[in-house]
C-alpha cells in the first residue's frame, strides 16, 4: 500500500514530509577560517553540544580504543552495541562541550542503518544516536537536541533512508542533486531480538556504494527481496543464507521543483541539513604566526674630529631607497578531491561481468577537475566499458572532467574469462584546472575472485509407473474353480490307486 499525504499524488512521498526531520547543521567549530580534522576525516556525523564542561576522564571510559588525548580534546573510536569492530563509531569530544559522533569519509552513508533496532520495520535511531548516547551514559548526561551534517558535501541539504523487509519502488528526479547513494541489506529476521545469539549474524550487514548507472535519475527503479537475494531492477547486487531487508540512502541539495517517488516502502527517516551562521568554537589546524619583520636599529651619526680650521660641511645629497619588490604569495595547493575506485560485485562465476565503480566529487570551490583512471586486469580478462580504451596488454585507460560541485559515476565492466583469484589494480591521476603540478595519484588493489560456472544436474530419466494390480474376471474364477476340481478329482483318484494298487 502507498501512503498518501495530503497535497501529494497518490503513489507519490514527497521527501520532505515524510519521516521524523531531524536538524543537520554543520558544528560551528568547523565554519571558521582554515580546515579543522573533522573536515579532512569525517563524513556523515552526528553531534550535540553541551551547555556546560565536559570530564574527559569519564568520557574517556566510553572509548574502545583513544587514538589522540589532549587537555581539551579526545579523538577515538565508540563500540556501537551489538556490533563488531568494524561498525566502531569515530568520536570526538571536547571539555567545552562538543560531542562529534561520524563515519569516516569515503565510507557509505548507508552505514549508520541501525538494522538491531529495526523493530516492527521502522527506522527510528542510527547507529550514530547508540554512539552518542554511549558517551553520554559515561558522562551521565541525558541525550538532547541531535543535529547531523555530511562533512564531506557541505552544500547538501537533505539526507532520506529509506527501508523495507521486502522492498520497494523508487523514482529520483533528475532535478535533485544528488551527491551519494548508498546501499544497505541485512537478514530481516534479525531486526527482532530473537532467540538466536547476536555474535551469528552480526557480520551479515553489507553497505555499499551505488553508481549512477545502477540508479538512473526519472527512471522508475524496483528494489526488491527475493527470499535470499537482493536486486535493482534486474540486476543481483547480494545475497544471504537468509531472509533479507534492504535499505537506501541518498544525500543530496534539495530543489524545490523535486518529488521523489517511493512506493511500498516499510519506513523512511529524512534528515535536514542547515548551515549555520553563528561561531561557537574552533578546532581549526592552527596556522604558524608570521614572523615579525624587525625594526631596523638608527645607525649612530659620528662626531667629527675638531680640525683646527673651521670648514663648513657640504649638505649630503639623500640617496633614494629603491622600494622593495613584494613576493608574490604562492597560490595554495587545493586539498585532495573525493576520488573513490569500489568494487561493488567481487565474487562472480566465469562469463560474468566483475564490477567495479569509480566515484569522483569536486567540491564547489575547486576549478575543474581532471581525473584519468588506469586499470591493469589479469590475463584472461578483459573491460566491457564503453568509457575506456586499451593501452597496452592488460591494460585500460579512460579520462574524464568533473565542473565545480559536480559529481561523476563510471560503472566498470570486466569480463571474467578464467576461474581463480585475481588482483584488479586501479591506478588513478587527478588535477585541478591547467596546473599539473597539483597532481595526486593513488593505487587501488582490489581482489576480485572468479569460480568456475556450476555444472547442471543429469536429468533423471522417470522409471515407468508399475502395472496395475491384476483383477481377474467372473470366466475366469470359473474357469480357475473347475480346474481346480479338476485337479482335485485327478489327485483322489492317484492315491485310491496306489492304495488298492489297481
Amino acid at each position: 500500500m502507498v501512503s498518501v499525504l495530503p497535497n501529494i499524488a497518490v503513489g507519490a512521498l514527497t521527501v520532505s514530509d515524510v519521516g521524523s526531520v531531524l536538524s543537520l547543521t554543520k558544528p560551528a567549530f568547523a565554519q571558521t577560517g582554515g580546515a579543522s580534522f573533522l573536515e579532512q576525516e569525517a563524513g556523515i556525523a552526528a553531534y550535540i553540544k553541551m551547555d556546560q564542561f565536559l570530564n574527559l576522564s569519564k568520557a574517556k571510559n566510553a572509548f574502545r580504543t583513544v587514538e589522540e588525548e589532549t587537555g581539551d580534546h579526545l579523538v577515538g573510536s565508540v563500540s556501537v552495541p551489538r556490533y563488531l569492530t568494524n561498525e566502531d563509531v569515530h568520536c570526538y569530544v571536547s571539555s567545552d562541550g562538543w560531542i562529534v559522533a561520524y563515519y569516516l569519509r569515503g565510507e557509505p552513508t548507508s552505514k549508520i542503518i541501525d538494522w538491531v533496532n529495526f523493530g516492527c520495520g521502522q527506522m527510528k535511531t542510527t547507529k550514530l544516536d547508540s554512539a552518542l548516547e554511549v558517551i553520554c551514559q559515561a558522562l551521565g548526561l541525558p541525550v538532547l537536541n541531535v543535529k547531523y551534517c555530511h562533512f564531506g558535501y557541505p552544500t547538501a541539504d537533505k539526507l532520506i533512508i529509506i527501508t523495507d523487509q521486502q522492498g520497494f519502488g523508487l523514482t529520483v528526479p533528475s532535478s535533485l542533486g544528488v551527491y551519494e547513494r548508498s546501499f544497505s541489506y541485512s537478514p530481516c529476521w534479525l531486526a527482532g531480538e530473537g532467540e538466536i545469539p547476536w555474535s551469528w549474524w552480526a557480520d551479515s550487514y553489507k553497505y555499499i556504494p551505488l553508481p549512477l548507472s545502477w540508479l538512473q535519475p526519472d527512471v522508475r527503479h524496483e528494489i526488491r527481496c527475493e527470499v535470499t537475494k537482493v536486486y535493482i531492477d534486474d540486476r543481483m547486487i547480494g545475497s544471504s543464507a537468509t531472509n533479507l531487508g534492504v535499505g537506501i540512502a541518498l544525500v543530496y541539495r534539495n530543489s524545490p521543483a523535486y518529488r521523489v517517488v517511493v512506493e511500498n516502502a516499510d519506513s523512511m527517516l529524512t534528515l535536514n541539513l542547515e548551515m549555520p551562521t553563528a561561531l561557537v568554537a574552533t578546532i581549526t589546524t592552527p596556522t604558524q604566526a608570521p614572523t615579525p619583520t624587525p625594526t631596523p636599529s638608527p645607525t649612530p651619526t659620528p662626531t667629527p674630529a675638531p680640525t683646527p680650521v673651521p670648514t663648513p660641511t657640504p649638505t649630503p645629497v639623500p640617496t633614494p631607497i629603491p622600494t622593495p619588490t613584494p613576493t608574490p604569495t604562492p597560490t595554495p595547493k587545493p586539498a585532495d578531491a573525493s576520488v573513490y575506485l569500489y568494487g561493488q560485485i567481487t565474487d562472480v562465476t566465469v562469463n560474468d561481468d566483475i564490477v567495479l565503480d569509480l566515484s569522483a566529487i569536486n567540491l564547489i570551490t575547486k576549478p575543474t577537475m581532471t581525473v584519468q583512471l588506469i586499470l591493469k586486469v589479469p590475463s584472461g580478462m578483459s573491460v566491457t566499458s564503453a568509457e575506456f580504451t586499451q593501452a597496452g596488454a592488460g591494460q585500460y585507460t579512460a579520462t574524464f572532467a568533473v565542473e565545480p560541485g559536480k559529481m561523476k559515476d563510471i560503472g566498470v565492466h570486466i569480463r571474467a574469462n578464467q576461474s581463480g583469484s585475481f588482483n584488479v589494480v586501479g591506478d588513478i591521476l587527478y588535477y585541478f584546472g591547467e596546473d599539473k603540478t597539483t597532481a595526486e595519484r593513488t593505487m587501488e588493489n582490489l581482489p576480485v575472485t572468479v569460480r568456475q560456472a556450476a555444472l547442471p544436474l543429469p536429468t533423471e530419466t522417470p522409471s515407468p509407473p508399475p502395472p496395475p494390480p491384476w483383477r481377474p474376471s467372473w470366466i475366469q474364477i470359473v474357469g480357475m474353480v473347475l480346474g481346480a476340481a479338476s485337479v482335485t478329482i485327478g489327485l483322489t483318484r492317484l492315491i485310491v490307486r496306489l492304495r488298492t494298487g489297481r
